[in-house]
């Protein structure tokens, strides 16, 4: 056989082999053909200049540190640094000095400095806008900020200066892409897009209260261009990946992707009604926060390294906590007009794999709220999907509907 290996190598070298390559099977006719008529076609599609495709997200290990919140200041080291009480109020994370003439330069430089964070290799600052209250500062103290690093496959260290912005302070109303800001009512229950859910009306069937507090969770983008570590809007610099998890071509390059969880836990008997609440920067729909990174390279190289495929937990100078997480995957298996087991339970991202056997054919439908998601009628093989909000998603067989299960996202 004649033979092509050169062709699964990137496209920009395989141009050159295959010619190099043809010019050494001259006495084989027919080899020679082939390898031109190939090379006749990827001059033709242009395959011998363009970038490999690019290649999707696959969920990997993950690592969170826990930061309490320092000073409070108006103030914006990114869009107005040294500008004392230009900017609206944000709660400050991370350096425990936070000076008035706090620029990306300055915060971006530290090295071993005091901070609030659970893991002093983290030098890193983080900032949001102060929660209101009847227009009033809130006496509702938020927990320690939770800083997820999820490591998709290929994810590559954030380097040291980036600087990054997640949600949008100018949002006036409902987004209509929730992916970087969004509301929750504690404990878990399902996001509302940028609108800020009402806590107040569930109850349990004596009558208490089901929610004691709100939560925000933030997720940065993870695609970035690869060499400016910020950009005149602070946001061209960085993208978020697709539906499918793919960075684009204007960003390829993929970082760990960041996800900030704050909640605000509220007093039982006085639970916060949501006209009352606003933040410095306007209605719950301007949600958003501030990063610039100070990690040193060698040392997030080191976590990538270590957590690359598993849950490293809350790290410490002491080392890691590790806290009860749910699991990333589960499988159920429709057969004998059943789902089994019946209830699945994961971590938020995780992926539900169905799997078909028996001799009926069965599908699984999923509606809830704006998600309506049908799967194929089968009998044998298996679908599978990535559940990327906390809640409960009750699910039928539409063919028998007495074939319930429920998907738990933790």
């Amino acid at each position: 056989m004649c033979g092509l290996p050169f062709l699964h190598l990137p496209a920009a070298g395989a141009f050159r082999r295959l010619t190099t390559y043809a010019a050494h099977m001259q006495t084989r006719s027919w080899c020679v053909r082939l390898v031109l008529t190939t090379l006749s076609l990827l001059i033709l599609t242009g395959v011998g200049t363009a970038a490999a495709a690019p290649v999707p997200v696959g969920h990997g290990g993950v690592f969170a540190i826990d930061c309490d919140p320092t000073v409070r200041k108006p103030l914006d080291p990114i869009l107005m640094p040294g500008m004392l009480g230009m900017s609206h109020s944000h709660d400050f994370f991370g350096p425990r000095r936070v000076a008035t003439s706090a620029t990306i330069r300055s915060l971006s430089r530290r090295v071993r400095q005091p901070t609030s964070c659970s893991l002093r290799k983290d030098q890193s600052t983080y900032w949001m806008p102060s929660l209101l209250y009847g227009g009033a500062v809130s006496t509702y103290q938020p927990q320690p900020l939770q800083v997820y690093y999820r490591l998709d496959e290929g994810a590559r260290a954030i380097p040291k200066g980036l600087v990054m912005i997640a949600g949008n302070a100018a949002q006036v109303g409902p987004a209509s892409d929730s992916q970087s800001a969004s509301w929750s009512c504690q404990p878990s229950s399902d996001y509302n897009q940028t609108v800020l859910p009402d806590c107040t009306v569930a109850k349990t069937a004596s009558g208490a209260f089901l929610y004691d507090g709100v939560m925000a969770e933030l997720m940065f983008p993870s695609c970035w261009d690869g060499t400016n570590l910020d950009s005149a809007d602070h946001k061209s610099h960085v993208a978020y990946p697709s539906e499918d998890g793919v960075c684009d071509q204007g960003h390829p390059v993929r970082i760990a992707r960041i996800n900030l969880f704050r909640s605000y836990v509220q007093d039982p008997g006085h639970l916060m009604t949501p006209s009352l609440v606003t933040l410095a920067s306007g209605l719950p729909s301007t949600l958003h926060a501030d990063f610039i990174s100070a990690w040193n390279p060698r040392d997030f190289n080191a976590l990538i390294t270590r957590c690359a495929a598993t849950d490293c937990g809350h790290l410490t100078n002491a080392g890691a906590v590790k806290r009860a997480t749910a699991p990333r995957a589960a499988t159920v298996v429709a057969s004998d007009f059943a789902f089994t087991p019946s209830t699945a339970t994961i971590a938020r991202g995780g992926r539900v794999t169905w799997r078909f056997a028996g001799q009926v054919g069965h599908n699984v439908h999923i509606s809830k709220g704006s998600l309506h998601w049908y799967s194929p009628l089968k009998t044998t093989g298996q679908v599978s999907r990535v559940f990327k909000q906390a809640g409960r998603y009750p699910y039928v067989c539409t063919i028998h509907p007495a074939m319930t299960g429920t998907v738990v996202v933790k």
